[in-house]
């Protein structure tokens, strides 16, 4: 028995609802629906399944034997997701199918990194089943693949954009199981605007690199009262024909023989085994419906396939065949991974970084108070801000003589003259206080001093210190913008 959670806020969730209506072997334990209308029409069309007002009251169902079936990318499912996966170990099964861009279902890779083992995606296209059980009795080697699926005729004769991402992203989870494909060519057929009357996607191998994969021919069109679809398969003596109309009963051909599938609803089917599959080693071995082991799906298969349909637009916009690069997983951890780290181990740098500094410096500082005093108030005019050899002021000192008088006051520190050990420090000393005095300041004759300044050194080195500390945070810092600027839509 399948026991199955169910939030969503697409239409795509609905053949889940038909199949536990098909099925004895799945329940619904609880359900939340997002849109108002969509909750109306599951009202109405399965009255026995339970609807609850909230999505937090899924959680509150939840446990390691209900797995959670998701549909929409909406806040709400996401975080009901990630609030699953705390909670529970069962898999979250995601309907890879929904209104929205493509690119759009790409948002639930926040899911998928917080437990890759339970995310388990699911595709509505409902042929690969069907090509498993057909591929029993064909023996040839596979040279050339022709699939062409055909939408329901509503308003229009044309097909979008969206539709041919939408549909090539559900048929790429059994195409590419044929092999890694390595090039794409994407043609329209009377294209106006961001419709046409036909999508044709060619995938092709590298033979000179050793891919030796079947040229695939992948056409979509809109026509006919019922969706329906036609695949064939060339081999080097046989032909094999497979089509399905309405998602009932595929029918098979090879050559002139003819052999009808008593497979029911091809994407029922297909739902169904992959849960199976999802649902442990035991029940994977299991044989489905259909008397074929079909294997589960990883999120990983998704991005894979997201990456083949960004390449047949790139391909469809320059009007030329497009090299398909994929990213491979390894390389996407490994970066995580080292970024990770980098950054773990910079901030404890820095942590450790500042307080060593920190208490180095209360240990080694050769600096008495007096002196601190007045270098954090600037109340110190070395000897390099006199004339040489001589007792007045140079530009510089007078400017920083200046700034101290319009900061003297009562409180204010020691001013501090640097010696130079000769005649001249009485000298300067008379200078200061003079041009002090004449300001009508207080206190002058108490508050100037002259003396060496002992552990000059000490604050360069302090400088030095810091810039050790912090300079490794900074070069993490721009790598990330660099990063950002880059890449600006990764």
């Amino acid at each position: 028995m399948i026991q199955l959670l169910i939030v969503a806020s697409d239409p795509s969730i609905l053949p889940v609802f038909n199949l536990v209506v098909a099925s004895p072997q799945i329940q619904i334990a609880g359900a939340w629906i997002e849109d108002g209308a969509l909750r109306a029409e599951i009202r109405k069309l399965f009255p026995d399944v339970k609807l609850l007002d909230r999505w937090d009251q899924i959680i509150e169902q939840a446990n390691n034997e209900r797995s959670l079936c998701i549909a929409g990318v909406i806040d709400d499912i996401i975080t009901a997701a990630k609030q699953f996966l705390h909670v529970s170990k069962a898999p979250v099964f995601v309907i890879t199918e929904q209104r929205g861009p493509v690119s759009e279902l790409f948002r639930l890779m926040a899911i998928w990194q917080e437990a890759p083992q339970q995310i388990v995606p699911l595709f509505t296209s409902g042929v690969f089943g069907a090509i498993q059980l057909a591929l029993q009795s064909f023996s040839d080697p596979v040279q050339r693949i022709e699939f062409h699926r055909t939408l329901r005729k509503e308003n229009s004769t044309t097909i979008t954009l969206h539709e041919m991402d939408h549909a090539l992203l559900q048929d790429l989870e059994w195409i590419t199981r044929f092999g890694e494909y390595s090039h794409v060519t994407t043609l329209l057929t009377a294209q106006q605007a961001q419709a046409a009357v036909e999508a044709n996607v060619t995938l092709k191998g590298d033979p000179e690199k050793g891919n030796h994969v079947p040229e695939l021919r992948w056409i979509l069109t809109r026509q006919g009262e019922l969706p329906h679809w036609k695949l064939r398969i060339f081999g080097e003596s046989n032909t094999l024909t497979l089509a399905c109309e309405n998602q009932h009963e595929p029918f098979l051909q090879v050559n002139d023989h003819t052999e009808t599938f008593p497979i029911g609803n091809t994407v029922q089917e297909d739902l169904f085994s992959a849960m199976q599959a999802a649902l442990g080693a035991e029940m994977a071995a299991q044989q489905t419906w259909m008397n074929v082991a079909i294997r589960r799906s990883s999120w990983m298969e998704v991005v894979r396939n997201g990456e083949i349909g960004a390449a047949a637009r790139r391909s469809l916009d320059r009007k030329r065949t497009i090299p398909i690069h994929f990213e491979e997983a390894s390389e996407r951890s490994q970066f995580k991974s080292q970024m990770t780290a980098i950054g773990c181990g910079v901030l404890l740098w820095v942590m450790f970084g500042i307080i060593a500094v920190l208490t180095l410096a209360s240990i080694i500082d050769p600096r008495d108070r007096e002196y601190r005093n007045s270098a954090s108030a600037g109340f110190i005019i070395p000897q390099q801000e006199f004339e040489t050899s001589g007792s007045a002021l140079n530009t510089d000192g007078q400017a920083r003589l200046q700034w101290i008088i319009e900061r003297w006051s009562e409180t204010s520190p020691v001013l501090l003259i640097e010696s130079t050990a000769s005649e001249l420090d009485q000298l300067r000393e008379n200078n200061v206080e003079k041009i002090l005095l004449e300001q009508d300041l207080r206190d002058v004759n108490s508050k100037c001093v002259v003396r060496p300044l002992t552990g000059k050194w000490f604050e360069r080195a302090l400088w030095l210190a810091w810039a050790i500390v912090f300079l490794p945070l900074v070069a993490v810092l721009l790598a990330q913008f660099l990063l950002v600027v880059a890449r600006p839509n990764s």
